[in-house]
């Protein structure tokens, strides 16, 4: 190769090395920022109570006359945490077994106060009462009965 060539290929090289340094000291091809991202607390319904022996059960058998109906309310102690968002709740409850009166009254405290549940709820502490009344074909015994209340929160829509 001829000395001419050589110096060529290297006044080239040269030039593109610094075209591509300088390209670089004063375009800004990119930018990166960032930001701390706070996730929402989802919403929450919960229950301390860890099996059937902590349910709360009442009767009205001291005060009922004759001939009427016995009623058993049951609470259920829940914990409500909606974050921002407004819910209702919807509590449900049942009893298991062949028991045809199955649509208990059923009621939302808190502390001492009733709750509205056509209103939105705040966070805090409920208590569900569900009260069953027994019908004739009730059975003698409540080992045979199984009382079972689900609270779930919806969306409160106006």
């Amino acid at each position: 190769m001829k000395k001419k060539a050589i110096l060529g290929f290297m006044t080239g090289a040269a030039i593109v090395a610094a075209t591509t340094g300088s390209y670089a000291a004063w375009d800004k091809l990119s930018v990166t920022n960032a930001h701390l991202i706070t996730i929402a607390k989802p919403v929450t319904v919960t229950s301390t109570l860890s099996g059937a022996d902590e349910f709360s059960v009442s009767n009205n058998e001291d005060s009922r006359a004759l001939e009427s109906a016995p009623v058993y309310t049951v609470e259920m102690p829940i914990s409500v945490e909606p974050s921002n968002h407004e819910v209702k709740l919807t509590p449900s409850a049942s009893l298991s077994g062949d028991i045809t009166n199955n649509n208990p009254t059923i009621e939302v405290y808190k502390g001492a106060e009733k709750i509205d549940l056509t209103k939105p709820i705040d966070a805090g502490d409920y208590t569900i009462k569900a009260a069953f009344t027994m019908p004739d074909d009730a059975p003698t015994s409540l080992d045979d009965v199984t009382a079972t209340i689900t609270a779930t929160l919806v969306p409160a829509t106006n």
